[in-house]
């Protein structure tokens, strides 16, 4: 029974002191063991080791911890705490970031997180859904009121003209669709396409009502306000004057037939069709790409815009 006991205890002792170890490239036997705080003989005897050089790269070794190493991990713990950020409702993935590092860093779980994104693989510039539902209640009546502050944080690219955004008022059910589109040229901005379409009979110029730039005549993800949102006109996007009236046009500058668009336009839309559908409420205007809707077929906005991603995040809302 005594021996029972003692060896339950020294059991109990070796999970509460103790860890795995995987050998990397370049490392020994003793520069593991230094680096714990313990011995060769130690780590040999552990792990039923007879010859030190035989150790492998990518082999498990169990390892007691110093007293000492326990100790100093606990203090440098308790002297870097976590810092927990306040969840976007949108994340765009950073180089070597995994699921885990992300629920972490704004304290969600883990298996939420993959549950409202399908689990997809990630890579940097894939854009997570983190919240799945707006916690504040949706005004009724006329929207584009100020944004309450501690929303401010959510965005990376609406801030900037988010003035602008709010501007006009804008009558609740005014807008059904926010729909899409490619420029179809390598560059451009919303002051050239507005030149372009004035010089092609239209009296408004711009076509659309927001442009992103691509860092070529704007800045990358730039988000720029036309005439057309300001003053709550039809669009000048579609082949049907009776969609232009309820659909609101967002192009993204460059030619998707032949390139992706970039990491941060495809975050800045997402951040403008949610900041755009958050202010008018339910029923949310519906989320299409240019060739889903215009009556004459088009092949807009290329077939390298992730149309798929996209109407995975906006089509449960």
């Amino acid at each position: 029974m005594i021996a029972l006991l003692l060896f339950s205890l020294c059991s109990f002792a070796f999970a509460a002191s103790a860890r795995v170890h995987t050998v990397q490239k370049g490392e020994s036997l003793f520069s593991i063991a230094k680096k714990y705080g313990t011995s060769p003989d130690q780590l040999m005897a552990l792990n039923g080791i007879r010859d030190p050089r035989k150790v492998k790269v990518g082999q498990k070794l169990k390892i007691t911890l110093s007293p000492e190493v326990i100790k100093n991990k606990k203090e440098k713990e308790m002297a870097s705490p976590v810092t927990i950020l306040k969840a976007p409702e949108r994340y765009v993935v950073q180089r070597g970031e995994s699921y885990a590092e992300i629920a972490r860093k704004f304290g969600l779980k883990e298996s939420e997180i993959r549950k409202l994104n399908h689990d997809v693989e990630l890579e940097a510039g894939v854009v997570l859904i983190l919240v799945s539902k707006l916690e504040s209640k949706k005004s009724e009546g006329t929207v584009f009121k100020s944004q309450s502050p501690e929303s401010e944080g959510r965005y990376l690219f609406i801030n900037a003209v988010k003035d602008l955004i709010d501007l006009p008022t804008v009558q609740k059910g005014r807008w059904k669709y926010i729909v899409v589109h490619h420029s179809a040229t390598s560059s451009g901005n919303a002051a050239i396409f507005d030149l372009a379409h004035h010089q092609r009979g239209m009296e408004n110029g711009l076509a659309y009502h927001f442009v992103i730039g691509n860092g070529k005549d704007s800045k990358d993800g730039e988000i720029e306000v036309g005439n057309r949102w300001l003053k709550q006109l039809q669009g000048g996007h579609l082949r049907s004057d009776t969609l232009n009236q309820i659909a609101l046009g967002i192009c993204l500058v460059g030619n998707f037939e032949e390139v992706r668009p970039t990491r941060r336009q495809q975050a800045a839309t997402i951040e403008l069709i949610s900041y755009l559908r958050e202010k008018m409420g339910k029923p949310y205007p519906l989320f299409k790409a240019h060739r889903e809707i215009n009556p004459m077929p088009t092949s807009c906005p290329g077939r390298y815009f992730p149309l798929s991603a996209f109407h995975k995040i906006f089509d449960d809302e």
